[in-house]
């Protein structure tokens, strides 16, 4: 008897067993290391850097994906040649233009760091300012429009801020230089995403950035809010439309922006304001139309505009019946 019968050990000797069978342990790691190196491999896509022009804008797109980037890189620059020629009066000629148009005396400056709303009702030449965001410090004039009928906002289809106003299919009081951005940059993830759901990556523009891939949570809104000081813009917050089916049914939750008190006296009884609307480009022209409309009235009209909305001011808040619903918070 040996000497392990005799001291009860009845285990396996692991070298002896490993003499015996090399061959089958071989075999089994070569396909340990072999699913290895497939999931490493497969999680270190090739990325491709493109600098480009459209319109007079640099853009930069960085793309991560196993397919064909030749192609990817050529979806995206068609769908920024397509928004930029929409919305003509995007580009740094417009601008620089429709500036140098406007009067003195209706001229904001950037020392004059609050914003500037003019009412709706008291447009004498039919134009309303613009405002473009600059990061840290002030905001200053962007644009300036002229409004075949100041009752309309919306575009490209409209409606009416008052119930027996004139409808225009040309009309629209609020755009801004921001969220033409974001939406620019939201739609190029878009078609991306349509050629790879897999793509991971970038693109920059005018300092703005759109990360997109599951690791960056896929496009983030461009939005409008109001303070009760300052008009400005941010990213919002993602919700699903329940009427409506994405990338058009994706709405915008413009959260909370606490602003320096120094930038200004308020123009408006408002300290907060959100809205939840179909598009992100809809949910920032409500937000500011909110300051010079009879709030009653806005509310009233949101949903039928398949929209919601909260306006908190001194001692009184007006939330519209989809609120709770878009929002969960009742």
């Amino acid at each position: 008897r040996s000497d392990e019968q005799r001291d009860g050990y009845s285990g396996v000797d692991i070298l002896r067993l490993s003499k015996r069978n090399w061959l089958f342990v071989i075999f089994v790691l070569c396909i340990l290391v072999g699913i290895a190196a497939y999931f490493t491999l497969r999680t270190r896509i090739p990325y491709s850097d493109y600098r480009f022009m459209v319109q007079g804008r640099e853009i930069r797109l960085v793309i991560g994906s196993a397919r064909d980037h030749e192609k990817l890189f050529q979806a995206a620059s068609n769908e920024l040649e397509r928004i930029f020629a929409r919305f003509s009066f995007f580009s740094p000629d417009s601008e620089t233009t429709r500036l140098n148009k406007i009067p003195e005396i209706y001229r904001k400056t950037d020392t004059e760091t609050f914003a500037f709303l003019v009412n709706l009702r008291d447009l004498s030449e039919k134009t309303l300012w613009h405002y473009d965001f600059t990061i840290g410090t002030h905001y200053r004039p962007y644009a300036v429009f002229e409004l075949p009928f100041p009752e309309s906002y919306r575009y490209p289809v409209t409606f009416s801020l008052e119930a027996e106003a004139i409808q225009s299919d040309q009309a629209f009081l609020f755009y801004f230089g921001k969220a033409v951005k974001g939406y620019a940059l939201d739609r190029v993830f878009e078609v991306l995403q349509l050629t790879d759901p897999k793509v991971t990556g970038y693109c920059e523009m005018d300092g703005d950035i759109r990360f997109f891939g599951p690791k960056a949570g896929g496009a983030d809104w461009m939005a409008g809010g109001w303070n009760g000081q300052e008009l400005y813009l941010s990213s919002g917050a993602l919700f699903q439309h329940p009427l409506k089916v994405s990338p058009q049914g994706t709405a915008v939750y413009e959260d909370h922006l606490i602003l320096s008190p120094e930038k200004g006296d308020p123009i408006n009884r408002y300290l907060y304001s959100a809205v939840i609307a179909p598009t992100a480009l809809e949910a920032a022209c409500i937000l500011v139309a909110a300051q010079t409309l009879d709030p009653r009235w806005l509310i009233e009209n949101l949903t039928r505009w398949e929209c919601a909305g909260c306006l908190i001011g001194e001692g009184e808040t007006f939330c519209s019946p989809l609120w709770g619903r878009y929002t969960y918070n009742h």
